[in-house]
């Protein structure tokens, strides 16, 4: 069985509405913990479907920020933990598909949304599926031996954790890569089917990846991460953007002359 976490921080209409109800009558899903954030956007929300729990972890953004969606997870009664954020609705069959994947290789964190870092190990946004270096914890799904693994390790990063806009804005990261450094092998992420919801909540003014500097602190995180932990040489990269232009450009070139 599996326990779902999530964490609730402006858009609770996304989760009380749309996510929640989806989640709560899969037959795989018997606990779903969610981390409230905010006193603003707290709420109970409850059904025979499954356990509930409602964790008010106000009180850990300061030390934690997004880290404390691994504490939650960390006091599931399962040890297979789904992670999903409250902007995505993963579909019935792709966590079906998700669990077979991830039960062939428990150690290994698996999702929906893979990133490479570039050759340079800085971080890059764009989707990639396979044998990945990261994955995003917007839909993902790992163990719960893995999250003890995470704070085992955090240590690593002390300063850097908390240097950008928002304390802990790589924790997704820096799991990937504990699962890669103890497992010796690369994350898997997989085009399964989901919906993509408001990224925004009511009256929010920005989501995390776009205040200041967000991309670039990511990228200095990724490259300290994966020094800390030693595992440049286990990493997968993808072609930088110039990389990726001047091949197109060559391409129409050798295009044109056969016009």
């Amino acid at each position: 069985m599996i326990s779902v976490v999530i964490l609730n921080w402006e858009r609770p209409f996304n989760l009380t509405n749309l996510i929640l109800p989806n989640l709560e009558k899969m037959r795989f899903v018997d606990e779903i913990i969610i981390s409230h954030g905010r006193e603003d956007t707290a709420f109970e929300y409850e059904s025979e479907h499954c356990r509930w729990v409602h964790r008010r972890d106000e009180s850990l953004n300061a030390e934690y920020g997004l880290a404390r969606r691994f504490l939650a997870a960390g006091d599931a009664r399962n040890d297979t933990i789904l992670m999903v954020d409250d902007d995505v609705l993963v579909l019935e069959s792709s966590i079906s598909e998700l669990l077979g994947e991830f039960n062939g290789e428990p150690d290994l964190v698996h999702g929906l949304y893979g990133r490479n870092p570039d050759k340079r190990m800085r971080y890059k946004a764009e989707s990639i599926y396979g044998e990945v270096t990261y994955l995003t914890t917007k839909a993902a799904m790992f163990s719960k031996q893995l999250v003890h693994r995470f704070f085992e390790y955090a240590p690593l990063m002390n300063g850097l954790e908390r240097e950008g806009k928002v304390v802990w804005n790589g924790e997704d990261l820096f799991l990937s890569l504990v699962a890669i450094k103890t497992s010796g092998r690369l994350n898997r992420a997989y085009p399964l089917p989901r919906i993509e919801l408001e990224a925004k909540g009511a009256g929010a003014a920005t989501g995390i990846y776009e205040l200041p500097g967000h991309w670039r602190y990511r990228s200095m995180f990724s490259q300290r991460a994966i020094e800390a932990l030693g595992v440049g040489h286990l990493v997968k990269t993808s072609p930088g953007g110039a990389y990726r232009r001047r091949i197109r450009r060559r391409l129409a070139r050798v295009l044109d002359r056969g016009r």
